[in-house]
């Protein structure tokens, strides 16, 4: 059993996907995270 620990997240795991999954999800949260820029004109 692994535990994991991200900032003040904490992942107990037993196989490691979990950390995979967390890696994931990450990553998912940065790409909507992303927003159009403010200087295009039309």
């Amino acid at each position: 059993m692994a535990t994991i620990n991200i900032g003040e997240l904490i992942c107990q795991d037993e196989d490691l996907s979990g950390e995979l999954w967390l890696a994931g999800m990450l990553i998912s949260a940065e790409i909507i995270s992303i927003e159009p820029a403010t200087n295009i004109r039309l």
